[in-house]
């Protein structure tokens, strides 16, 4: 095996570990339960395959990336939010926010390594292309 190989089979692994990790909803409990360590999460409609990712990212830290930037932040601090509304699909962030708390779930894993987790953001958008993703 050359070092692209073991790179992909080990993508691979990791985006295995990421799909099979129990989803969590949007509610009062969410920021309780995200950790203040860095990773990739991938947000979804309630109900749908993995090929119908809403969006794909990477943080430092996925409490204040996915709870207070894109649950309950504006568009200037969620990519999420701003596609959403400059698309037209909801008139403002609150409406988001309600979206996410209605329809969406969460799931993440903890990827320390900087280089690693930008790698693996990247790999996990390229197979899933979320439809909210740059």
């Amino acid at each position: 095996m050359n070092e692209f190989d073991i790179i992909i089979s080990k993508y691979k692994v990791m985006l295995e570990d990421l799909l099979s990790k129990k989803p969590l909803p949007f509610n009062d409990k969410l920021r309780g339960s995200l950790p203040d360590s860095s990773g990739i999460y991938r947000i979804f409609e309630a109900g749908s395959t993995i090929f119908e990712s809403v969006y794909v990212g990477e943080s430092i830290n996925l409490k204040n990336r996915i709870h207070g930037n894109h649950l309950m932040g504006n568009r200037s601090a969620s990519t999420l939010k701003r596609k959403h509304i400059a698309e037209n699909k909801f008139p403002n962030e609150n409406a988001v926010k309600n979206y996410l708390k209605q329809k969406c779930l969460v799931q993440y894993i903890l990827v320390h390594d900087d280089l690693e987790r930008v790698g693996f953001e990247h790999f996990v958008i390229s197979l899933l292309h979320p439809v909210n993703n740059d």
